[in-house]
């Protein structure tokens, strides 16, 4: 059994731990990034799943930015995941152009979005 944890400043921070019962060996990877705004965390669940996830937000006020980055059995089979993100910015005061994609077993849906402010209305294109 061991655990260990790493912080290199108060906004970044490494996080690790592993248990072994007989062959088998379970382990956990957490790393947070309040600078970047990003996190991760890696799941080893010996013969049975490697789980990823990684969250990254927006790094500045005119930045808009999501990221989510699920996979399910992360090394035996890549094509196992889901995937959101969104990335765009500020043309202008409350004018935004957005991409995004969603991307899952088989499947990606890509789509662009304009938000224009006009007077107290808001025009929307995709």
């Amino acid at each position: 059994f061991k655990i260990h944890h790493q912080s290199q400043n108060p906004y970044v921070m490494v996080s690790n731990g592993e248990v072994s019962f007989g062959a088998s060996s379970y382990s956990v990877v957490s790393f947070f990034d309040m600078v970047k705004r990003q996190a991760s965390i890696e799941l080893h669940l010996d013969k049975y799943r490697d789980i990823y996830i990684k969250v990254i937000g927006p790094q500045n006020p005119n930045e808009i930015k999501a990221v989510v980055d699920f996979k399910w059995d992360a090394n035996r089979d890549p094509t196992q995941k889901f995937l959101f993100t969104i990335e765009g910015s500020k043309r202008k005061q409350q004018n935004y152009e957005v991409n995004s994609v969603i991307e899952y077993p088989g499947r990606t849906i890509v789509g662009t979005i304009s938000l224009l402010h006009r007077d107290s209305d808001y025009t929307g294109l995709m």
